[in-house]
């Protein structure tokens, strides 16, 4: 799983329903009112040019393989200073969905093409060339227009996801990226139009890194998945030791709570573990483990580190003090008294219930070894100072991933 170290995703996707009205100008039409009308976009049409795709070293025509309208971005002004802006805030939120190091790498988006998709449009499965130089994802902004179809599939590393961005197209804009060798594949607009601005988000070097070495990509996760695939072998043939594990228990980089991982399972997962949930998942299946997710709690009760800090519960608060003064301690334990660790609402990766109480005995192997001590040593989620007795008892909660 150390292997597995990628703290981002291969793909983003948001809808906005405030973004601005980019006011946009097109040379040979005038001004594009949105949402775009049956007969703007049937004017525009008549401006573009058929899309086409690269096959080798060719760049053809073929509207059997991408059947899509385009228009060059020397043909298009924003006459709106709002846009910018907005693309600005955008870009950061792609960048930290997609793992981008911005200590190494200061990406900016370039417009590349003005794309119309009538009824039966479509683009088969692909992936993008590098268009300019540093460019390493694509940035797609699907702006107001009533359609339906045209979902975007994207997959990567035994990974996919299919997003439908038509059932609120009229009302709002789609915002979508992806790193340059993912596959995707635009599905068949079923009716209306689609409209989209796709730009080329291009590698910019911070301060004193090379152009080349620093640009952001995928990282390949070939070398875990063989690992992962040993490991799980020799797990399924009880050939580890005598002692073999019914269970494994890692624990998740983030903290999600009960009801979150039962609506939604793992279409929650942020960064790291989404995309280690994903190899670990594509190699469970294949040896016939099931992997689900759920909540870890422990709970410390013990005396605390120094008793001159109990006054803080009991005195009236400073009111001369700062408001991070009067914040209650956080207790350091000098004596535990009792620890437990308990595992609930396991739920699959689609977020079904598969066991409200999980037993953790010796048949269960924890990732990490000190899994319980890791989780107890970080910060408390919830804390309870017993005046009389002068105990507290502390509440750390995490999230794991169980196979």
């Amino acid at each position: 799983l150390d292997e597995l170290d990628f703290d981002g995703s291969y793909y983003f996707h948001k809808e906005f329903s405030s973004a601005p009205n980019p006011v946009l100008q097109v040379s040979g039409f005038g001004r594009l009112c949105l949402p775009l009308s049956q007969d703007d976009a049937v004017r525009l049409r008549s401006i573009c040019t058929q899309a086409p795709f690269g096959k080798g070293e060719r760049t053809i025509v073929d509207k059997s393989v991408r059947d899509t309208w385009e228009l060059s971005a020397s043909k298009i002004r924003f006459e709106n200073p709002d846009w910018r802006k907005w693309i600005g805030t955008v870009m950061k939120s792609v960048c930290d969905a997609l793992g981008v190091d911005t200590a190494q790498s200061k990406p900016y988006c370039d417009l590349y093409k003005l794309l119309l998709y009538e009824t039966g449009s479509h683009f088969l499965p692909h992936q993008d060339s590098e268009k300019s130089d540093g460019m390493f994802a694509t940035l797609v902004i699907i702006l107001p227009s009533q359609f339906t179809g045209g979902a975007v599939h994207l997959s990567h590393g035994g990974d996919s996801v299919c997003i439908n961005t038509s059932s609120r197209s009229l009302s709002s804009t789609s915002v979508l990226a992806w790193y340059s060798d993912v596959t995707h594949a635009i599905q068949p607009v079923t009716s209306g139009y689609r409209l989209a601005l796709a730009y080329n988000i291009i590698h910019a070097p911070a301060t004193g890194s090379s152009r080349r070495s620093s640009i952001p990509r995928l990282p390949s996760s070939r070398e875990a998945i063989k690992l992962l695939r040993g490991a799980f072998l020799a797990w399924r043939n009880g050939g580890f030791n005598d002692n073999v594990p019914t269970k494994i228990v890692s624990l998740l980089d983030y903290k999600y709570t009960q009801a979150t991982l039962k609506a939604k399972g793992r279409k929650l997962l942020k960064g790291i573990d989404a995309y280690r949930v994903s190899c670990l998942e594509r190699v469970a299946k294949e040896y016939g483990f099931r992997l689900g997710l759920a909540n870890l709690e422990c709970h410390v009760d013990g005396v605390p580190e120094a008793p001159g800090r109990y006054d803080r519960y009991y005195c009236d608060p400073d009111p001369d003090a700062s408001e991070e003064e009067q914040e209650p301690h956080e207790w350091v334990m000098e004596e535990v008294i009792e620890q437990q660790m308990s595992i609930t609402g396991l739920v699959d990766l689609l977020g079904q219930e598969l066991l409200q109480d999980v037993e953790h005995g010796n048949d269960t192997q924890m990732i990490p070894e000190e899994l319980e001590e890791t989780v107890t040593e970080g910060k408390h989620d919830r804390e309870h100072f017993e005046d009389y007795q002068g105990n507290v008892s502390s509440v750390s909660s995490s999230d794991i991933s169980a196979f």
